[in-house]
């Protein structure tokens, strides 16, 4: 299973985990290509970047993209560091409920919906901040949940843990939020936002989306491809 660009290598763990169609999309995701990490059985897969990431000169953001077949099936991400700095954990309970390092983050979309999971982690100015957003908007509000460390965080290796029919899919690593998701975190003049709006009622009666996301650092990094 190839990790795509970014990376240093294909998926390493259980050999269950497949490649498999479709590939996942969510309508504020980027556009999507290839396909999606199955997980028929429980298992979970490392996957090491090509070279350790920081915020020390920027903000750092991640996505993915993540989806329960079934109900009663969890999952778990864990953005794991060099040396001794902290795990950024993200969990997807059995019954739907969302955390970020044990900080509750609002509830899943449930079975058969893809949830888009947007990770902010601010430049190390003394301390990071790191902000998710689970599902957003075409503008992000506030974060569904967030934390503190007193140190920078230096992302080394992907790590996924799930139940039985999970899928994965879309990871991207980048500098700026463009990068990673098609959302932005400005606040629009209110003439713009009068146009958003109209905007966004026309599209409420087209189908929706199609396909959208897939894994990229400006350094922009595509993290996940088939």
């Amino acid at each position: 299973m190839n990790m795509g660009k970014g990376c240093a290598g294909p998926w390493v763990g259980s050999a269950l985990m497949i490649d498999q169609p479709p590939t996942l999309s969510y309508p504020t995701s980027l556009p999507s290509t290839g396909d999606a990490l199955l997980n028929p059985a429980a298992g979970e897969a490392f996957c090491p970047f090509s070279a350790p990431l920081s915020n020390f000169a920027s903000d750092l953001w991640l996505s993915f993209q993540e989806e329960s077949l079934v109900a009663s099936s969890g999952a778990f991400v864990d953005l794991q560091p060099v040396l001794s700095f902290p795990d950024i954990q993200v969990n997807k309970a059995a019954g739907g409920a969302i955390t970020l390092n044990g900080k509750a983050a609002g509830p899943s979309n449930g079975p058969g919906q893809v949830d888009f999971f947007l990770l902010q982690l601010s430049q190390f100015s003394g301390t990071t901040t790191v902000n998710l957003f689970v599902d957003p908007g075409p503008l992000l509000g506030a974060p569904s949940a967030s934390f503190t460390i007193s140190s920078p965080f230096v992302l080394n290796q992907f790590y996924y843990r799930s139940d039985p029919s999970q899928l994965l899919d879309e990871i991207r690593v980048g500098t700026t939020v463009s990068d990673v998701a098609a959302t932005s975190t400005a606040v629009p003049e209110p003439a713009a936002m009068l146009l958003l709006g109209i905007g966004l009622a026309v599209a409420g009666i087209r189908r929706p989306y199609g396909r959208v996301s897939r894994g990229r650092i400006r350094r922009r990094i595509r993290c996940w491809d088939s």
